[in-house]
């Protein structure tokens, strides 16, 4: 359909997969969601606190408020959308800049170019998978999966 300019990264996967913090950080904000029945939280960086990580749309979370995280710790699991498959949505912000920035830009090299093949193969192997070439407009992405660099934060 029409393209959505979001800034976020959004995956539908296994609704019963762990979702792992791709930031440092301390919890500093949790809201249950009573319209869709899940969480979104936000994790405040300890290095630089004008950067934010907010998830949004997970269950069975296993953070609180004022825990410190760490990369690759588990921080729950995707909201049930089908049967089988979750969904999640990650963005990061700057509180000084009010934009939203595409977390790949965050990443050493070794790991961005890793993450960068994968999101890759995932949207090719998406677009395989259902006969349409045009679904990701690709060609348009300044980095796999983001489309800008940053945009303004909603």
């Amino acid at each position: 359909g029409n393209i959505k300019e979001l800034p976020t990264l959004d995956y539908m996967i296994r609704n019963d997969a762990s979702v792992f913090a791709i930031a440092e950080g301390e919890v500093t904000g949790l809201v249950y969601q009573d319209e869709s029945k899940d969480y979104e939280f936000s994790i405040q960086s300890q290095n630089d606190p004008s950067y934010v990580v907010f998830y949004d749309h997970l269950v069975n979370l296993k953070i609180q408020i004022g825990d410190k995280i760490q990369p690759g710790d588990t921080l729950g699991n995707p909201k049930p959308l089908l049967p089988m498959v979750g969904f999640l949505e990650i963005m990061v912000n700057n509180l000084d800049t009010k934009l939203s920035y595409c977390p790949l830009l965050f990443m050493n090299e070794d790991t961005h170019n890793i993450f960068s093949q994968k999101i890759s193969q995932l949207m090719n192997d998406w677009e395989e998978f259902k006969g349409d070439t045009t679904i990701h407009d690709q060609e348009n992405h300044l980095i796999p999966g983001c489309r800008y660099e940053s945009m303004i934060t909603y």
